[in-house]
């Protein structure tokens, strides 16, 4: 007899913070974005094939500099390697998108996965945001070193994150596992008291 298999279960639209009021204090804001589907894509960047296939699904190619974020008509794809991207994408449309790059990859050394569900995003911004930061990530957030559309994957205390910087504000989109949310987003409201009138 054939084993049985487990149904499968669609993603979750929703993030574990959901509800959560802003924080705020002076120069600085911690909020959540509105919820985006997230899709990891492998294949090689050195794969032309590849990369023809991803630009034309998704309107823009993906980027190819280390650290780096492009973003296209479909959504905003962040560098995570050579060989991985990881693409933030309207909710509404992550699974037909996903349909669609996977069969544009037929045939090729590549992949997606929806990992909406796995990872949860929080924004941390205003003139006081790098101060924020560097109270739990080794990174140099220096305008000069790190500006728009830079990205990287580094840690924030226990944490381990996905800094992306979202404008000159500076806005950051901080992206962490779904287990570590409650703990980074109790954090930085705490690190944020200090810039907080009396």
């Amino acid at each position: 007899m054939a084993e049985q298999q487990a149904p499968i279960t669609a993603p979750i639209r929703r993030g574990p913070l959901d509800g959560r009021a802003p924080v705020t204090a002076d120069g600085v804001s911690l909020t959540l974005p509105a919820f985006a589907g997230k899709l990891v894509l492998r294949g090689g960047s050195d794969d032309g094939a590849f990369t023809a296939a991803a630009a034309k699904v998704l309107g823009a190619g993906l980027p190819l500099a280390p650290n780096t974020a492009a973003r296209g008509p479909r959504g905003l794809a962040l560098w995570l390697g050579p060989t991985e991207w990881m693409v933030h994408v309207d909710a509404d449309t992550c699974d037909a998108l996903a349909a669609e790059l996977t069969a544009a990859f037929a045939g090729l050394h590549a992949a997606v996965v929806d990992v909406s569900d796995y990872y949860a995003v929080m924004r941390l911004g205003g003139p006081r945001a790098r101060d924020v930061l560097a109270k739990g990530c080794p990174l140099d957030l220096h305008p000069d070193r790190f500006d728009v559309d830079h990205c990287a994957q580094t840690r924030f205390v226990a944490s381990a994150i996905l800094l992306h910087q979202v404008d000159v504000g500076p806005t950051y989109d901080i992206q962490v596992r779904w287990s570590f949310a409650d703990f980074l987003w109790t954090y930085l409201a705490d690190a944020m008291r200090e810039f907080t009138s009396r």
